[in-house]
């Protein structure tokens, strides 16, 4: 039976001496032995810690003694082991960033309506004063598409920081009426309603939140939460997925102290915000390759992005630039996310080997050769023929393997990742491949590409795009299966995980159909690209040792085996 007790709690309340709460937690924390992140503001408190039952029972119990945290109520789950490295407890100017200090949360709510009140405001129209009633659907769009209420407003918010200027924009339209807004509950929620609150709305929220983190009986806190017992009707879209358990993302398993996601992407301009890395922090510390170009950009733009992309990495409290395997470790076990680089193709090299090293310092670690069609170095999956990897190709993968670059077959010909494995003298890895014996799409590797990498030493690396790895189904329930298929393939050692996750998926939807010599129909056969956040990626350890999963093995895919190809290939060759 699981033993150790895993706590997350937020509250908003006033606090005007965080520095001083900071000293005597830490020490109560660490004289107790637990482990996590307490994070203080003097808007509130919010924390995720483990340990005994009786010393996290006991901890929780001493802080509800203090009356600016008696009302603080916790979500619980248990662990065989502790999912933390170390405690941190810091003090932040916000206990979530909104980077709008007119929104108080701690000084207060808008008030709650239960869903029987909600269907009778929505099948007259207005409230019990004659106020108009509007609907507002406060969640990022990318969760939005998964569903909504018939008539909600839908500001197509991409991360939460937006939402205040959303709110500003709609101030003269919603004046004198009665917002009554819907979220996937928690602080962020908090501050959506606050900020009506501060534009001179009427705000209400639907889903009856408590000034805590969790909400009363009559109401289950989730996406569009109050549509069972309301006459909110769903709209044409997708039916909103129903909310999971509540369980802390860092409770389960040792996997979550590496949580390696060897694949994401941002706009590849140099003012996209760096700062969406830190959705991944609620899965524990960890690592994300961040890609930094593909097959249209040619090396100063590359070169451009590095510079920028590094910069903001450094300035931001949570990232850290990851040269080594050891600062990978070192950066997780605080609790915090380690950052290197990936390419998608050889067009950023400019067709000069010598790139490869001056790239590598930079933090450039993994690289494909071809990205879905032909050049220089091979050919692409979605090329009719793959003549196999050239000459300059296999000049390639020799300079990478000295200088410490990891070469990637996603996105590669099928006889090109044979050639790839086969000349390879370090590990190759499909950093964001499915397997086409569950889904078949060109982009999908085959049982054998996947031996030929295992081979190797390496990794195929199980991605949450919805399109490779079902009819656009972008589930922890589709994850799992590829993850399942490809582990009786190549054996738990050479599988990992990574989201191929595009924080800029407005702008890569839009590539996707706007460059037809790049994507064929089988992007856009199932509809607008769908991915798996990093909200969702974090869960998937539960959802693993849900399915008998052992920790062991969880650990190995979530980060252990993506980290021990590190190990054997970022070091240089003499």
């Amino acid at each position: 039976m699981a033993s150790v007790l895993n706590v997350s709690a937020y509250l908003f309340t006033r606090i005007d001496d965080p520095a001083v709460v900071r000293e005597t937690l830490r020490d109560r924390a660490g004289a107790a032995g637990l482990r996590g992140t307490i994070l203080l503001a003097e808007e509130g408190i919010n924390l995720f810690l483990a340990g005994s039952p009786e010393a996290v029972r006991a901890f929780v119990d001493q802080l509800r003694a203090d009356e600016r945290f008696a009302a603080l109520e916790t979500k619980d789950s248990w662990s065989d082991t502790v999912p933390f490295g170390r405690l941190l407890v810091k003090v932040k100017r916000e206990i979530i960033r909104m980077d709008r200090p007119e929104v108080r949360p701690q000084d207060g709510r808008a008030p709650a309506v239960s869903p029987e009140t909600l269907r009778r405001w929505l099948d007259r129209g207005s409230d019990d004063d004659g106020r108009e009633v509007v609907l507002v659907d406060t969640r990022n769009a990318f969760e939005v598409d998964y569903g909504t209420f018939a008539g909600a407003k839908d500001w197509r918010i991409e991360r939460f920081t937006q939402f205040p200027d959303a709110a500003d924009s709609h101030r003269d339209e919603l004046a004198g009426k009665t917002v009554v807004s819907f979220c996937t509950g928690g602080s962020a929620a908090r501050r959506r309603r606050c900020t009506c609150a501060t534009r001179g709305w009427t705000p209400i929220s639907s889903t009856g939140a408590s000034s805590g983190g969790s909400p009363p009986k009559e109401v289950r806190t989730g996406t569009a939460s109050a549509s069972s017992s309301t006459s909110a009707r769903p709209s044409t879209r997708r039916s909103p997925r129903r909310a999971r358990p509540s369980l802390p993302r860092a409770c389960l398993g040792r996997a979550t102290e590496m949580l390696w996601d060897q694949h994401a992407c941002v706009e590849l301009v140099d003012t996209a915000d760096i700062g969406e890395l830190l959705r991944y922090r609620g899965g524990g510390g960890g690592y994300v390759s961040l890609n930094v170009g593909f097959a249209p950009h040619p090396p100063a733009l590359t070169a451009s992005l590095l510079r920028s992309f590094r910069a903001q990495v450094t300035a931001i409290d949570g990232l850290e630039l990851a040269a080594t395997v050891a600062d990978i470790d070192r950066v997780a076990a605080r609790g915090d996310t380690a950052v290197a680089f990936d390419l998608e193709d050889c067009a950023p090299l400019g067709g000069d080997l010598d790139a490869v090293e001056g790239l590598v310092a930079q933090g450039v670690r993994t690289l494909a050769p071809t990205y879905n069609h032909a050049n220089r170095a091979g050919g692409g999956c979605l090329d009719a023929v793959d003549d196999g990897l050239t000459g300059w190709g296999r000049d390639l993968v020799a300079e990478m393997n000295a200088r410490g670059m990891v070469p990637d077959g996603s996105h590669v010909g099928a006889r090109t990742t044979f050639d790839l494995c086969a000349v390879s003298t370090r590990p190759v890895v499909f950093s964001h491949s499915n397997m086409r014996a569950v889904w078949e799409h060109p982009r999908n590797i085959t049982d054998d590409q996947a031996r030929a990498v295992a081979d190797t030493g390496g990794v195929v690396g199980i991605t949450g795009v919805g399109i490779f790895l079902g009819p656009n189904t972008p589930t922890l329930e589709a994850m799992v299966r590829h993850l399942d298929h490809a582990v009786e393939v190549v054996g738990i050692r050479h599988v990992g995980v990574s989201t191929d996750f595009s924080f800029d998926w407005q702008t890569f939807r839009a590539t996707i159909t706007g460059t037809p010599e790049l994507y064929d129909e089988s992007y856009t056969r199932w509809g607008p690209m769908q991915w798996m956040p990093p909200e969702t990626f974090v869960d998937l350890g539960a959802a693993l040792q849900a399915r008998g999963w052992s920790d062991t093995d969880v650990a190995a895919v979530l980060g252990g085996n993506f980290r021990r190809v590190a190990a054997e290939s970022w070091e240089p060759r003499p």
